[in-house]
């Protein structure tokens, strides 16, 4: 810079600014964020790109592209599929990756549990006379323990006032109706090995006993 009385001279530089300078950091986001999901069931899985004109991601669980049998596979368009069997720990993570920048993720926690036990009664409408018996059958579905207990008006075996039913399902009606005239007949399936979490029941109901005669 030079001085004189008339004017004053500055020497300017110029530089290029560097291509990232002000740009917005790619970034992803998932949806969900966590899943409680049973093996062998599917979830859809969302990912967002932001501040990218590459919107694609990769998908990965447990940092494997694409999963595998032991904890599940995901495809290229997000959706999970929980695998045949809960592993342990039975959590798994799902990441969706950008393509745009291979540094820039978003993950989601899935827990994985066993199938939900389900219980069928049958038959599905019975009618039955006072002091007579209906025998009933209990149908489990995923699940090994096969065994049920069964409940009148939610007293184990029943009782002389709303009748009784034995271990194998036979269902015997008082000799007198009671008031009200219906009882709820009820197969309890009890399943024990499920992680160590103790005892679940899952129930089946069946009403009986309107008017005169013994029915659903």
């Amino acid at each position: 810079m030079s001085w004189n009385r008339n004017a004053v001279s500055v020497i300017l530089a110029f530089s290029a600014l560097p291509a990232a300078l002000g740009a917005a950091t790619v970034s992803v986001a998932i949806v969900p964020t966590s899943a409680t999901l049973a093996i062998g069931q599917t979830r859809q899985f969302t990912a967002t790109v932001r501040n990218s004109s590459n919107t694609g991601v990769g998908w990965q669980v447990n940092g494997v592209t694409g999963g595998n049998s032991t904890v599940g596979t995901i495809n290229a368009t997000g959706l999970y599929t929980a695998p045949a069997a809960v592993p342990r720990p039975a959590t798994v993570t799902v990441t969706a990756v950008s393509k745009a920048n291979s540094t820039e993720s978003a993950s989601a926690i899935m827990f994985l549990t066993p199938p939900q036990v389900a219980v069928s009664i049958s038959p599905a409408s019975v009618s039955v006379q006072p002091g007579g018996s209906q025998q009933f059958a209990a149908t489990l579905v995923n699940t090994t323990n096969t065994a049920v207990t069964w409940e009148v008006n939610g007293v184990i075996g029943g009782s002389p006032t709303t009748g009784t039913i034995t271990t194998s399902g036979v269902y015997t009606a008082p000799t007198a109706i009671p008031s009200p005239a219906i009882v709820i007949v009820t197969a309890v399936a009890a399943d024990p090995g499920r992680g160590g979490q103790g005892q679940h029941h899952h129930r089946n109901r069946r009403r009986l006993l309107r008017g005169p005669h013994w029915e659903r």
